[in-house]
């Protein structure tokens, strides 16, 4: 296998799909302070050829991918599903969110620091008291909430420490819809309903008997730490498709979903007398729709 592997963050979501159309299965990674990665199928090697198929190389905090062919033209697209932009957190290819890890005390564990940007500087995410119960050197260095108020990295480890640390980057949060084009996946935005939560849930399906493909979303998440506090705005959604690759959110009253809590499954099932939803949630019994 490639060593591509090797640099890659914590994958959330795998799925075997034939990129070059040789009959042989290849593998689609995603997953969080990471790009979608491709795997090309070489006589039993993975070969890694992510920037071939995707040319983005779009950084996020991916959780979920589903194929299906939304544009009716034979070739299967991919819905992403990201953190979403709900957040105190905001990145960009200029200002990314940045996680530096490395045993910066030598005590034999990894300290994690998760940094992103505010006004046009990075900040760590973690608080005072965060920050010094994990490291506990640096309550010296910052014995009082106001030394440690505009703390930037540069301020909490060395230079020698910054070049040895381990470094991952996330610059784009947006759930995005790809479009498959001749076997390259061009990234195109969904209506900004879906991005209103962390989709962790996808299924396609012609939802509305009109004959074209739409999109049912679930996600949320209610552990979050404090200063990022719980996101759960989405209740369901269905985003409904025009049969060319252009979605519209459909609102909660007129689409009749209202799923609350972290939705981390949809399944869709049905038989003779008629087609569901099943929505799998953490910590609740199943809800089911008909439709």
């Amino acid at each position: 296998m490639s060593d591509g592997l090797k640099s890659i963050g914590m994958v959330t979501d795998a799925v075997w799909y034939d990129a070059d159309n040789d009959g042989k299965k290849d593998l689609i990674v995603c997953g969080e302070w990471m790009r979608i990665h491709v795997f090309i199928n070489k006589d039993g090697k993975l070969e890694e050829m992510s920037d071939k198929y995707f040319p983005d190389a779009l950084k996020g905090w991916w959780n979920k991918m589903q194929f299906a062919d939304m544009d009716g033209d034979g070739d299967l697209d991919m819905i992403a599903g990201n953190w979403g932009l709900n957040s105190p957190i905001k990145v960009s290819k200029n200002e990314p969110a940045t996680l530096y890890y490395g045993d910066f005390d030598n005590n034999g564990s990894i300290d994690p620091l998760i940094c992103y940007y505010i006004q046009a500087k990075s900040y760590p995410m973690a608080s005072r008291d965060e920050m010094t119960d994990q490291i506990v050197s640096l309550r010296q260095k910052f014995p009082t909430y106001t030394s440690y108020s505009n703390t930037t990295l540069q301020d909490i480890l060395s230079d020698e420490q910054l070049k040895s640390a381990n470094k991952l980057e996330a610059d784009y949060f947006e759930t995005t819809y790809f479009e498959n084009e001749k076997g390259i996946f061009k990234a195109k935005k969904l209506p900004v309903e879906a991005n209103f939560f962390p989709v962790y849930a996808i299924v396609t399906g012609d939802f509305d008997h009109d004959g074209k493909q739409d999109i049912i979303l679930g996600g949320n998440t209610e552990h979050a730490r404090i200063k990022i506090g719980k996101i759960d705005a989405g209740y369901g959604m269905l985003l409904k498709g025009d049969g060319k690759g252009n979605f519209e959110y459909v609102p909660q009253l007129k689409s009749g979903l209202e799923v609350k809590g972290c939705i981390r499954d949809v399944i869709k099932t049905g038989d003779k007398k008629g087609e569901k939803l099943i929505f799998a949630i953490n910590n609740q019994a199943p809800i089911i729709y008909s439709y």
